[in-house]
């Protein structure tokens, strides 16, 4: 049994951001969208925004650029962060029992995990290359 903690310590610190980060940004630019139109929230905005959000951090994975997918990470997160935040407070508000917006939690969980990531990979791509560029 430890050896299989050991070995899932291992995974989720020197695996590759790259897949995750890429199911985030599909989430965001294609799912939570549906979602939202399927749900009958009427500020499109949304919409645009996770749109906007899913295809920068999409683009960000492409280019291979740290600073551009620590960003889309913290915004993708902070979007998540900010909708789960309302939906408790409609919630509560409501009087609606909470648990319905956990989602939102477990995205913007992931989220933090991939800027974890990111940033581990940044520091490791600075020690192998010996130089401080911003990839």
């Amino acid at each position: 049994m430890n050896e299989k903690i050991k070995n899932l310590r291992k995974i989720l610190k020197y695996s590759d951001p790259e897949p995750t980060e890429l199911l985030v940004g599909l989430i965001s630019g294609l799912m939570v969208p549906l979602f939202l139109w399927r749900n009958d929230y009427e500020i499109t905005a949304l919409y645009f925004v996770f749109i906007l959000l899913g295809l920068c951090q999409i683009g960000a994975v492409i280019c291979n650029n740290f600073l551009a997918r620590q960003r889309a990470c913290l915004f993708t997160m902070a979007a998540y962060i900010v909708m789960f935040l309302n939906t408790t407070m409609i919630s509560v508000y409501l009087k609606f029992p909470i648990g319905y917006e956990l989602h939102w939690l477990f995205l913007a969980t992931i989220s933090f995990w991939n800027l974890k990531r990111v940033a581990v990979d940044k520091r490791r791509h600075r020690r192998r290359t010996g130089c401080q560029t911003k990839k």
